[in-house]
């Protein structure tokens, strides 16, 4: 059964009874939402158009049963400004109850060796690391970077490693290629994210089906390409 939580919308929840009752109607349960937080792709004010969002806010009607999939996005463009939004407990969305639930938690920006290249200057691997740490253990969901080289080589693996135990998420995904084009790292995301929300199942016990169809149908997503990778949670894989 899923929980939509409509009775909390606009209510901060300060009783910590009442929080854990809540957050345990989640545990096991498959939301489709979407939380998309994307840096500006270029420095030109009259044509910084490019955006991932009107790719993915109606991807519920490119599914197969026409699934209707909730989708948010806001821009960041600095640390201090994605940490503001995500980091756990003060983080903007944790003051909106309808965030509770978000299946995929979606960082659109360039991306690095060292960390992602925002507006106004680099956030490390080390700031994500604290950024996201524990955001898998407030409900099931899965963090997936749009962004380019963040994974690439032995660091990039690590880090990847690194973020999937700290933030707790079910999976982290991403790109290890210096050469993520935007066309080609979009298909991927949409056909995994399709496929991802397209399940009438809960798809987090068949994220590995997932990922490998991706590159088995799309060629371009394997790691002689572009490099799509994830990073599956060891702690749920033992279960």
């Amino acid at each position: 059964m899923i929980t939509t939580l409509k009775k909390y919308e606009g209510h901060h929840i300060d009783n910590q009874i009442e929080q854990d009752h809540i957050i345990s109607e989640y545990l096991g349960t498959f939301e489709r939402k979407m939380l998309i937080f994307e840096n500006y792709w270029t420095e030109e004010f009259f044509t910084n158009d490019l955006s991932v969002k009107p790719f993915f806010e109606n991807i519920g009607n490119i599914l197969v049963n026409n699934l209707p999939v909730q989708v948010a996005h806001r821009y960041f463009d600095s640390e201090k400004s994605l940490s503001n939004y995500v980091k756990i407990p003060d983080g903007l969305i944790w003051k909106d109850a309808s965030v509770w639930g978000t299946s995929v938690f979606y960082i659109g920006s360039h991306g690095s060796k060292t960390g992602l290249d925002t507006t106004l200057g680099t956030i490390s691997k080390d700031q994500l690391l604290d950024t996201f740490r524990g955001l898998g253990d407030l409900f099931p969901n899965i963090l997936y970077f749009g962004s380019c080289s963040l994974f690439g080589q032995k660091e990039g693996e690590e880090f990847g490693r690194e973020l999937s135990a700290t933030s707790n998420c079910r999976a982290v995904l991403g790109y290890k290629s210096e050469h993520t084009g935007f066309l080609h790292s979009i298909l991927t995301d949409l056909l995994f994210l399709s496929r991802f929300f397209g399940l009438k199942e809960d798809p987090f016990g068949r994220l590995a089906d997932l990922y490998k169809s991706v590159l088995k149908d799309f060629p371009p997503a394997n790691a002689n390409d572009i490099g799509f990778t994830m990073f599956l949670n060891e702690n749920y894989l033992k279960k």
